[in-house]
C-alpha cells in the first residue's frame, strides 16, 4: 500500500462526492466521501494518478463504513472487484514508485533524526571535494521530489561559491534530499534550497554526507605498526582499526619513494613479524591531526590471486556459431518430465519437474534452482537441450527444476492463493538456501535414480545461494557449479535494480527501508538486507572470502548487455586463488535466456562444459528437436497459464491510445531513435511504389502507415492509381491513423490522389480454421488430432497426446464430421476419460456445423427451435457460439468463417509487430498470401524471443536527461520522461503476458516456416530495433502465376 492521497477521483453514483482516496493497494483503498452508500454496494469509480494523464476506471465493493464525529463525511473501505489488467499494472507501478520515494524520504529523515556515528559521516572540507568530483566526472545523482515522492536522476551542473546547481522540479519548501554512488560506495545527504529558476535549482553545500558502510564485520581500534610491501615499494605506517578481513592504516605521504599505491594492488602485509597477503580496497589522501599529508588505506587481508580461464565471444563470432543438428529423443517419457514432490527440513512441500534418461543406471544429476520471481517451467528449453546432448553423447542424465517455497509456483507458500506479485511478501533469503540444500539432499538420497556426479546451474540471484552451498563444509555440494547471468554480490545488484537505493548500506546504518516492489514482487527490504548481510551475500568482500573456499570447478557466464551484473566484480571474485578451476565466459546477450537461439546456444555451451569436465568428452553439440521443444513449451505454458480471459479489444485500446485524447499512447514510440530506425528499415524493405495497392494490417495508430505514405510522397512522383488500406481491431486507433494521413496531405498535396481506406476488422483467423482445413481434406487423407495443436483455444497438448491412442480410422471419422453412433460412443467411453470423450464430442459437433449437418439438439437449449436436423434457412442463423459445447471455446463465427478482404487485392502487405498477438499466426500468413496479387510482397515483423526493450527507453531517457536546458524543448523534457516511463511500464505488462502464454514472439526459423507453408518465396530475414537488435523483420513474395 502507499500512503499518498489521491484527490482526483469520481464516483458515477448520483449524489456521491468522493473527496480523496488513501491507503492504495491493487486490491483496494480507503475513500473519504459524502453521500448515501451502503455496505456491500458496488461503485463505479474513476481516478487520475499523479504524473499520469490517463484515468483509471474500476468497480469496487464497499467493504465497511466509518462515520466521523462531525458527520460531514465518512470513510469507506473499498475492495476492487473489476479493473483492466493494464490499469492494475499501472496502479501497481505507481504504488511501487511511491513506495520507493517514500522509502528514500524516510531514509533521509532517519539519518537526520538518528545521527549515525562518525564512521558513517563525512564532514569538514570533504563534502565540497566530493561534490566537485561529481561535477568533474559528470556522475549521476538521485534527487527526491518530496511532494511527488519521485526519485529523479540528475547531475550537478555547476558549483559557485558554497552552492551547487542541478536540474530538478521546482522546490517548494524544506530540505532537498540527494543520493549517489561512487567507487562502489553509496552516499546520501540533505541540504537547503536557495533558489529555483528555469528548471535549475540552487542548493547549499551539505555540512555532512553519510556514507554507507561497505566493509564486513565489526572493527576494533588498533594502534600498532604495519609494513606494506609491493613489487616497487616498502612503506611503514600505523594501524587505525581492523576487522576479521580488513585493516585501515595510515601511511605518511613522505614514506613513498615513487608514486603511491593503487586501488586493487596486491601486496604483503606485515604486522608484529607475521606476513599475510592482501589487497588495497581504497585510498584517501587526508590531513592527519598533526597537519601532515597522509594516505588512509583500506586493506583486505588473505587475498591471493590466480588468473581464471577467460573466453569472450564478440557479436560476429557468436552469430556464426552453429547450433548443430537436431537430436530427436523420440520418447515422450524423455521429453516430458515427471512431477516430483519432496520436503525441506521443516516438512514443507517442494514441487519439482524431473527429466531422466535411464533411472536404472548411474547418472550426472543437474539441479536448476529458480531465478528470482520465476517458476520452474521457465527453463524447460535448458532441460531439453541438456537431455538431447547427453543422449547424443551416450551419457545418462537427470535434470531437476523446482519451485521455491514462498515463491511463485507450486511449492508451499504461506500466502495461499496470493495474487501475482504478492507471492514473495513473506519470503526469506534463508529459504532459497534451505530449498537448495533440501533439493541436493534429495538428489543424493532419492529412490528413483543414483547420481554419481552432481551439477548446479544457477541463474541470476540464485548464484548467491549456490555460492554459499558450494563453500559450506557440511552441505551436500555439487561436483561442478555453473553460474549463468549470476550476480556476484547483492549490494551492487540491488542498487542497480532499485535505482541507486542501497538497502545493504541502510541496514548497516540501522535505517529501515520497508516493503518495496522489486522485479514484479513486493519484498520486505529490511528483512532482505538483514538476511543478505548475515548470510554473507551482501558485498564483493563476502564473495571473495566465500569463493576462496569453493573446491569445485566454477564456470561463470554473463552477458555483455546484462544490466544486473557488474563485470568487474565477476572478474574480481573469479580471480581469487582457490582449490577449484575457474572459467569466465562473456557472451553478447542481455539478462534473459529462455527460448531464443541465443538461449539454445548458451545451453549447448553448458552441456559441453559438463561433459568435458565430468566425463572428459568433447563432442559436437546438438540442438533439441524443434517439434519436441515446441510440444514441451506448449504443455508447460498451459501448465502455468492463469485461468482468465483476456479481452483483446479492451486490452489493445488501453495499450494503443489509453482513455484520454491528450495522451500519446503508442504514438510515443516514434520519439525513440531506435524505433524510428526500425520504421525506416521496414519501409526500405517493403519498398512501396507509386500505383501499387498497399495494405497495413494491424496498423494500430498508424506509425507504419505514416512512414509508408511519407516515403511515397517525398519522391514527388505521380501517385495516381495508388491505393492504401489500413486495418485494425480498435476504431479509436484507426481514427488516429487516418488523422496522420490527413496531416501528411497538408504537407504533401500529391498524397490526396491516393485512394485510402480505414477498415475496422478483427484479423484473427476464425477458431474453426484448423478444423475447416481437416473437413475439406480429400476422403482418402485421414484426419489426425495433432493437426489441431495450438489451433483451438482450450484444446491442450496433454489432451491431444492422450487422444493419439484412439484408432486412426475412428479419429478421422470424428474430425471429418461423421456422426458418432451408439457403438462408436461406447468404444470412446471405454477407451477415454469422461473429459476427453467430451472434447471429441465437441470437435465432432463443430465439424458437422462446418458441413451443415447439425440437429437442434446440437445447440444450446436457449437457441433451439424444436427438434431434428436444421434446414438450410435455419443454418444461416446459427453461429459457433450457439453450439452446445462442454469443453471447447470456438468463439462466435459463421460456418464459412468471418468475411475477409478480397483475394489478390494487394501488391504489398505490411504486418508490423502484429503477428505475435494472433492465436493462429500461421493461418494469418496464409490469409495474407491469399490477399496478395501474384508477385505481391509481404513484410511482417515480431519481437525476438527473450527480447528486452528497456535499453531502447534507456537511450531515450539518457538523451532527454542530457538535453541542454536552454533548448526550446526543455519545458517538454519532464513530460517526455514521464511518458517514457509510462510506456515502458505498459511494454513490461505486454512482455509479462507473452511469458504467461497469451502472446508469443517468434524466432527466425518459425517465421520462415510460416512463410514457406503459406507459399512465399524469396524469403529474407533482417534484424532491427536497437543494438543488439530486439526484433525480426521477414519479407517474401507470392509467386507469379
Amino acid at each position: 500500500r502507499t500512503r499518498c492521497t489521491i484527490t482526483d477521483i469520481t464516483c458515477e453514483k448520483n449524489g456521491v462526492e468522493v473527496f480523496s482516496a488513501e491507503d492504495l493497494s491493487v486490491d483496494g483503498m480507503l475513500l473519504r466521501l459524502n453521500g448515501k452508500i451502503s455496505s456491500g454496494e458496488l461503485l463505479n469509480l474513476s481516478m487520475k494518478l499523479p504524473e499520469n494523464t490517463r484515468r483509471i476506471s474500476f468497480s469496487g465493493r464497499v467493504a465497511y463504513l466509518v462515520e466521523n464525529n462531525l458527520k460531514t463525511s465518512y470513510s469507506a473501505g473499498i475492495a476492487i472487484e473489476e479493473i483492466k489488467e493494464t490499469d492494475r499494472n499501472r496502479l501497481k507501478n505507481f504504488i511501487v514508485d511511491i513506495a520507493s520515494g517514500a522509502a528514500m524520504l524516510e531514509y533521509h529523515k532517519l539519518l537526520e533524526r538518528e545521527k549515525p556515528s562518525e564512521e558513517f559521516r563525512i564532514e569538514g572540507e570533504e563534502p565540497e571535494r566530493i561534490l566537485r568530483n561529481l561535477l568533474n566526472e559528470g556522475l549521476t545523482i538521485n534527487h527526491l521530489d518530496e511532494e511527488g515522492l519521485r526519485i529523479i536522476e540528475t547531475h550537478i551542473s555547476d558549483i559557485h561559491g558554497r552552492e551547487f546547481s542541478s536540474q530538478v522540479p521546482k522546490h517548494h519548501s524544506g530540505n532537498a534530499f540527494f543520493s549517489f554512488t561512487q567507487k562502489g560506495a553509496s552516499f546520501t545527504f540533505s541540504t537547503k534550497s536557495s533558489g529555483w529558476a528555469d528548471g535549475m535549482g540552487t542548493f547549499k553545500f551539505p555540512s555532512v554526507i553519510f556514507r554507507g558502510e561497505k566493509r564486513a564485520g565489526q572493527r576494533k581500534d588498533d594502534g600498532g605498526y604495519i609494513e606494506l610491501t609491493s613489487s616497487t615499494e616498502k612503506v611503514f605506517g600505523r594501524m587505525m582499526d581492523s576487522s576479521r578481513r580488513g585493516i585501515l592504516c595510515e601511511i605518511p605521504r613522505e614514506s613513498f619513494l615513487g608514486n603511491p599505491l593503487n586501488t586493487g594492488q596486491s601486496l604483503d602485509i606485515s604486522i608484529n613479524g607475521k606476513t599475510i597477503p592482501g589487497e588495497i580496497r581504497h585510498i584517501v589522501e587526508e590531513r592527519s591531526n598533526e597537519g601532515r599529508s597522509v594516505f588512509r588505506i583500506g586493506l583486505e587481508t588473505g587475498i591471493r590471486r590466480r588468473e581464471p580461464e577467460s573466453t569472450v565471444y564478440n557479436t560476429e563470432t557468436w552469430r556464426k556459431m552453429w547450433n548443430g543438428p537436431q537430436k530427436t529423443l523420440g520418447d515422450s517419457s524423455l521429453v516430458h518430465p515427471r512431477s516430483i514432490y519432496y520436503t525441506n527440513h521443516e516438512g514443507r512441500k517442494i514441487a519439482a519437474l524431473l527429466h531422466i534418461i535411464d533411472p536404472d543406471k548411474p547418472c550426472i544429476a543437474v539441479v536448476i534452482p529458480p531465478a528470482f520471481g520465476k517458476k520452474k517451467e521457465v527453463l524447460a528449453p535448458l532441460a531439453l537441450t541438456l537431455m538431447a546432448n547427453f543422449s547424443a553423447a551416450g551419457e545418462n542424465l537427470a535434470v531437476l527444476r523446482y519451485d521455491g517455497i514462498d515463491r511463485p509456483g507450486e511449492s508451499a507458500n504461506a500466502n495461499i492463493n496470493s495474487r501475482r506479485g504478492y507471492e514473495m511478501i513473506g519470503y526469506r533469503i534463508d529459504q532459497g538456501y534451505t530449498d537448495l540444500e533440501a533439493t541436493m539432499h534429495w538428489i543424493k538420497n532419492n529412490d528413483i535414480f543414483n547420481a554419481d556426479k552432481t551439477v548446479l546451474i544457477s541463474f541470476s540471484m540464485s548464484a548467491l545461494d549456490a555460492r554459499r552451498l558450494q563453500a559450506a563444509s557440511k552441505a551436500p555440494q555439487a561436483d561442478y557449479w555453473i553460474s549463468v547471468m549470476g550476480i556476484s554480490s547483492a549490494q551492487g545488484a540491488l542498487r542497480n535494480i532499485l535505482g541507486g537505493l542501497d538497502v545493504i548500506a541502510s541496514h548497516r546504518m540501522g535505517l529501515p527501508i520497508g516493503t518495496m516492489g522489486m522485479l514484479g514482487q513486493l519484498i520486505d527490504m529490511d528483512q532482505m538486507a538483514a538476511d543478505m548481510t548475515r548470510l554473507g551475500y551482501a558485498t564483493s568482500a563476502d564473495a571473495r572470502e566465500t569463493m576462496s573456499k569453493i573446491k569445485s570447478p566454477v564456470t561463470w557466464l554473463f552477458g555483455a548487455y546484462d544490466k544486473w551484473i557488474i563485470p568487474d566484480e565477476i572478474n574480481d571474485i573469479m580471480s581469487i586463488k582457490s582449490p577449484g578451476e575457474r572459467e569466465i565466459i562473456k557472451i553478447p546477450t542481455a539478462h534473459n535466456l529462455r527460448t531464443s537461439n541465443d538461449a539454445i546456444k548458451t545451453f549447448q555451451m553448458l552441456s559441453d562444459a559438463i561433459l568435458r569436465r565430468l566425463r572428459r568428452k568433447e563432442l559436437p553439440s546438438v540442438s533439441p528437436d524443434r517439434t519436441e521443444l515446441l510440444d514441451l513449451l506448449t504443455r508447460e505454458r498451459e501448465r502455468v497459464m492463469e485461468n482468465e480471459e483476456l479481452n483483446a479489444r479492451r486490452y489493445w485500446k488501453g495499450y494503443l491510445i489509453g482513455e484520454s485524447e491528450e495522451e500519446e499512447g503508442y504514438d510515443f514510440y516514434r520519439k525513440l531513435t531506435d524505433f524510428k530506425e526500425f520504421l525506416d528499415d521496414e519501409v526500405s524493405l517493403l519498398n512501396p511504389e507509386p500505383g501499387e495497392s498497399i495494405a497495413d494490417l494491424g496498423c494500430g495508430t498508424g506509425l507504419v502507415s505514416e512512414a509508408i505514405l511519407s516515403s511515397l510522397a517525398v519522391n514527388g512522383t505521380d501517385l495516381r492509381g495508388t491505393r492504401f488500406t489500413a486495418v485494425d481491431l480498435i476504431d479509436e486507433a484507426l481514427v488516429k491513423a487516418e488523422k496522420k494521413y490527413q496531416k501528411l496531405c497538408t504537407s504533401y498535396p500529391e498524397l490526396k490522389v491516393v485512394k485510402d481506406s480505414w477498415i475496422s476488422m478483427d484479423l484473427e483467423p476464425d477458431a474453426l480454421a484448423g478444423l475447416r482445413n481437416i473437413v475439406k481434406q480429400p476422403e482418402d487423407i485421414p484426419a489426425v488430432i495433432t493437426d489441431l495443436r495450438e489451433r483451438i483455444k482450450g484444446l491442450q497438448s496433454e489432451t491431444i497426446h492422450r487422444l493419439e491412442s484412439i484408432p486412426k480410422t475412428m479419429m478421422s471419422d470424428i474430425l471429418k464430421g461423421n456422426r458418432i453412433g451408439i457403438e462408436m460412443q461406447k468404444e470412446l467411453d471405454s477407451n477415454t476419460s469422461a473429459g476427453d470423450s467430451l472434447v471429441l464430442t465437441d470437435l465432432n459437433r463443430a465439424a458437422r456445423f462446418i458441413l451443415g449437418d447439425i440437429d437442434e439438439e446440437d445447440l444450446k437449449p436457449s437457441r433451439r427451435r424444436g427438434s431434428g436436423r436444421l434446414s438450410s434457412n435455419r443454418l444461416v442463423q446459427v453461429r459457433s457460439s450457439d453450439l452446445l459445447l462442454a469443453a471447447m471455446n470456438l468463439g462466435d463465427w459463421s460456418r464459412e468463417g468471418k468475411p475477409s478482404l478480397d483475394d489478390s487485392s494487394f501488391d504489398v502487405i505490411c504486418g508490423s509487430l502484429f503477428l505475435s498477438y494472433l492465436f493462429v499466426p500461421g493461418e494469418a500468413v496464409k490469409e495474407f498470401f491469399r490477399m496478395l496479387k501474384p508477385d505481391g510482397r509481404l513484410l511482417i515483423s515480431t519481437m525476438k524471443p527473450d527480447s528486452d526493450i528497456s535499453g531502447i527507453f534507456t537511450r531515450y531517457i539518457q538523451e532527454q536527461s542530457s538535453m541542454d536546458t536552454g533548448s526550446d524543448l526543455k519545458e517538454r523534457k519532464e513530460d517526455n520522461l514521464r511518458e517514457a516511463r509510462s510506456m515502458l511500464n505498459e511494454a513490461a505488462a505486454l512482455f509479462t503476458l507473452e511469458e504467461d502464454g497469451w502472446f508469443r514472439f517468434f524466432d527466425e526459423h518459425e517465421l520462415i516456416t510460416m512463410m514457406r507453408n503459406a507459399g512465399f518465396t524469396n524469403i529474407r530475414v533482417t534484424e532491427s530495433l536497437g543494438k543488439p537488435a530486439q526484433a525480426l523483420i521477414i519479407t517474401g513474395r507470392k509467386k507469379k502465376v
